[in-house]
């Protein structure tokens, strides 16, 4: 027996994702860890077949989430992002 499933674009409440026999799917919410995760996998997959790099690694291996929840805390990462660069060259 073959399973098929067809996914539809899936509303506010997540209601309209339908298995191919008609029964309501409800989609598992996903961490942002885990699709920066899957994006840096396809991506590195893709990159490495169209350069024929099997095994090539193009992406850091963690990364640091944080949720931005006051303006002033945007400000001081757009400053951070900005200038951090310059600073480099001044540390001993």
């Amino acid at each position: 027996m073959q399973v098929v499933w067809i996914v539809q674009p899936v509303n506010n409440d997540g209601s309209s994702a339908v298995a191919a026999d008609g029964a309501q799917v409800t989609p598992k919410p996903k961490s942002l860890r885990r699709v920066i995760g899957a994006f840096k996998t396809m991506t590195t997959k893709q990159i490495n077949r169209e350069q024929e790099t099997p095994g090539a690694i193009f992406w850091q291996r963690d990364f640091y989430d944080r949720i931005i929840r006051r303006e002033d805390e945007l400000n001081h990462i757009r400053d951070y992002i900005t200038n951090n660069p310059s600073r480099w060259n001044n540390n001993p």
